[in-house]
């Protein structure tokens, strides 16, 4: 008798049984695959995040650390030390993410965001920075990290994943740039004050190139020369600390408006009439001197005293 096609009974169980016997081998293998392709791709969305608070910390250097507590103030945002998922919001045009991407990670869980106190550097050029870090629970749900605020210092989970911009570097940076481009400021009001030296035909160095008059207005060509157009710094500002723009230097030496300015962005002030420089109302003969001042996020100021030189 001539059988029928297909599979017998005992066919079908010994397919089964061998398919069941594969899967049984196979499948820790896969889900260890997917569990790792799962957190690489957490690690890139972190990775995301973490450029793009470095990219703000970077633009919105003065903002975060003119304040010393456990905040990371950028503009009219603020992400506080122990809040989550929506205090990332403001980050996610930053980083080109949506809002509840940039909330949450990849397993729906919300990010924890740490700020450390404001920090001081120990090498020089001591600067003051924050430390942010932001720590995602991972597979196990449960937050496993530290962080000391005293310090800026993050104790990574063994199944978190964790990430930290540290302000020092950028700081460092920015400190550096301040000083070179005070330098370069200072050297320009150097040359002018050279320039009218070398145009007075009597050479005179008993007389202040750095300004036109004396602290109270007064023409006094013995003194001040009269040829400068740059005004006395005591007469545009009580305090006799004025903007490069109140004293003329903007359109007398052609600044850009970038020279101008330290590397956060803020103008730099002259003073080249009060006690603390040399010039003739102090009594002083030359050489006479003018102050480059900026003040940094942290409070301190710093001070270019630049001489005239013939």
């Amino acid at each position: 008798m001539k059988r029928e096609s297909g599979f017998t009974a005992l066919e079908v169980i010994f397919v089964l049984t061998a398919i069941t016997i594969i899967f049984a081998f196979v499948l820790p293998d896969l889900s260890e695959f997917y569990r790792w392709q799962k957190r690489k791709e957490n690690e890139k969305q972190v990775e995301k995040i973490r450029s793009a608070i470095e990219r703000i910390y970077d633009m919105y250097a003065y903002d975060v650390d003119s304040y010393d507590g456990q905040e990371f103030r950028f503009g009219s945002n603020t992400i506080t030390s122990g809040t989550t998922g929506t205090s990332f919001y403001s980050v996610s045009s930053y980083a080109g993410m949506s809002q509840k991407a940039v909330g949450r990670d990849v397993y729906n869980m919300e990010y924890t965001a740490y700020v450390s106190n404001r920090l001081a550097s120990t090498t020089s050029p001591q600067v003051q920075y924050h430390v942010i870090a932001f720590v995602s629970k991972s597979t196990d749900s449960k937050l496993s990290s530290l962080f000391d605020a005293s310090e800026g210092k993050l104790t990574c989970g063994s199944d978190d994943i964790c990430a930290e911009v540290s302000g020092l570097e950028i700081q460092v940076s920015k400190y550096k740039e301040t000083l070179k481009k005070m330098d370069d400021t200072g050297n320009t009001f150097q040359s002018y004050f050279t320039t009218l030296y070398l145009a007075d035909p009597n050479h005179d160095v008993n007389v202040d190139r750095f300004a036109k008059t004396d602290r109270n207005g007064a023409s006094v060509p013995t003194k001040w020369d009269t040829n400068s157009h740059l005004l006395n710094s005591c007469t545009v500002a009580d305090d006799c600390i004025a903007t490069l723009n109140d004293i003329n230097a903007i359109s007398t030496l052609k600044f850009n408006p970038e020279q101008i300015k330290d590397a956060w962005g803020n103008e730099f002030r002259v003073d080249n009439g009060s006690s603390s420089t040399r010039n003739p109302d102090n009594g002083e003969t030359s050489p006479y001197s003018i102050r480059i001042l900026t003040t940094t996020p942290w409070g301190e100021t710093i001070v270019k005293t630049v001489f005239g030189v013939y």
